[in-house]
C-alpha cells in the first residue's frame, strides 16, 4: 500500500512540474509577441539605424531596419532556462539566426544572449541583444 501511495504522489508531482513548465513556456511565448525595438547591442550600430523585430503569435518575426527580413521563432525551456531560436535571419551581410538565451523578458525589457548559431556550431555565436518594447 506505501509503495502504491509512494507511486501516486511521485506521479502527480511530475504531472503538476510538467503542466507548470508548459504553462511558463506559452506565457514566455505569448510575452514575447509584439514590437521590440533594438536598443543595444555588443557591436557598434550607427545611431541613425533604427532597428526593430516584431514578434507574431504564428511564430513568424520580421526584422525591421535598413532591410526587412522574415524569419520563423520558437521558445523552449531546457534545464530552467528559457530560449529562443529564430531560424532565417541569415543573408551575406547579417547573421541573427540561433538560439538565444533570455536573459530578461518583462513586459516592457527583452534581453537575450546568442549562445549557438543557426547551423549548431557555438564558437563565434556570442551577440548580445536588448530590446525595450514599442
Amino acid at each position: 500500500m506505501k509503495k502504491t501511495l509512494n507511486i501516486v504522489i511521485a506521479f502527480l508531482i511530475s504531472f503538476f512540474v510538467i503542466s507548470f513548465f508548459g504553462s511558463c513556456e506559452k506565457a514566455k511565448e505569448d510575452k514575447i509577441v509584439g514590437d521590440w525595438r533594438l536598443i543595444s547591442e555588443k557591436e557598434p550600430v550607427p545611431e541613425e539605424l533604427v532597428t526593430h523585430f516584431v514578434f507574431f503569435d504564428d511564430n513568424t518575426v520580421k526584422l525591421v531596419s535598413d532591410v526587412t527580413l522574415i524569419a520563423d521563432y520558437s521558445v523552449s525551456s531546457e534545464n530552467l532556462h528559457y530560449y529562443l531560436k529564430i531560424i532565417g535571419f541569415e543573408v551575406s551581410f547579417i547573421s541573427l539566426g540561433g538560439k538565444y538565451l533570455i536573459n530578461e523578458l518583462s513586459k516592457d525589457v527583452l534581453k537575450i544572449t546568442r549562445v549557438e548559431l543557426s547551423n549548431g556550431e557555438k564558437n563565434g555565436a556570442f551577440k548580445r541583444l536588448e530590446f525595450i518594447k514599442e
